[in-house]
């Protein structure tokens, strides 16, 4: 059984699992692993050259495509920002469902 991480200060729960990832930007193509996701963002373990508010595209195992921008760097990877209308946002949370189902949800503090 997996957990869904709820952190107070987001506006979605994340999900902590990982999926292989593919990720794409203007200056290259990089393989990495999804540290966790919600449907407002994600974070990735990833070696990819970008600064904040570049674009990226994501794809990950098992999911739909996603793009988004880089809202920050961290020492082993990246967290982006998905600006996700609400009907492919309904989408990508049917996915995390689908594939987290049966998951307790637990306070991070």
């Amino acid at each position: 059984m997996g957990t869904v991480m709820v952190d107070d200060q987001r506006r979605h729960p994340r999900i902590a699992f990982k999926r292989n990832v593919q990720t794409r930007s203007k200056n290259a193509r990089q393989n990495g692993s999804l540290k966790d996701i919600s449907a407002s963002g994600a974070a990735i373990s990833v070696d990819l050259d970008v600064e904040k508010n570049d674009m990226v595209e994501i794809d990950i195992e098992d999911m739909s495509p996603l793009s988004g921008r880089v809202a920050r760097s961290f020492d082993d990877g990246i967290a982006v920002e998905f600006d996700l209308e609400e009907d492919e946002e309904e989408r990508l949370l049917a996915e995390m469902t689908a594939l987290h189902g049966g998951m307790r949800i637990e306070e991070v503090e």
